[in-house]
């Protein structure tokens, strides 16, 4: 059966991070997205009360991953359409071992949600990305990985419920 795309908006709890290589030279953008629903109310805080909220984490992959890097930060409002995987790991050994799984949004596309931003564009050249040809602002390209990747199941990012 085939998966369902889902889209998320909302805004960027952090700024993107970057990890890899990884063994196949590969390179992949971990984000977390805030979403929630909210009404105007003027007793409340802001003017605004909010319901609903969502907090989930996102990843995406080679070119899509580098573009995100270098484009998105912390706070900006997006809009992104992807599948929702599992991820499971173990931890410990047995018999006391634990399992794991969170869910997360593998992006095919994300945007910056023009609401409230006004941007400008280029177009990026067809290439693979890897972490000797990327064409970051100067500064950043020593502190372009931010992590490397881990072998095997994903490193546990654990929130309190």
């Amino acid at each position: 059966m085939a998966q369902q795309t889902v889209t998320v908006t909302g805004n960027l709890t952090d700024n993107p991070e970057m990890r890899g290589p990884t063994t196949n030279g590969g390179l992949k953008c971990n984000l977390r997205i805030a979403s929630s629903r909210a009404f105007r109310d003027e007793n409340a805080e802001g003017g605004w009360r909010t319901y609903d909220q969502l907090y989930i984490s996102a990843e995406a992959w080679g070119d899509l991953a580098v573009n995100i890097r270098k484009s998105l930060r912390k706070g900006m409002p997006v809009i992104a359409t992807g599948t929702l995987i599992t991820h499971e790991w173990v931890t410990g050994q047995e018999p006391n071992e634990i399992r794991h799984q969170r869910i997360v949004l593998k992006i095919q596309q994300i945007g910056l949600d023009l609401n409230r931003y006004v941007i400008g564009c280029r177009r990026t050249d067809v290439q693979e990305h890897n972490a000797e040809n990327l064409d970051l602002p100067e500064g950043e390209a020593e502190d372009y990985i931010d992590r490397p990747v881990s072998g095997g199941a994903p490193e546990p990012e654990l929130q309190p419920a």
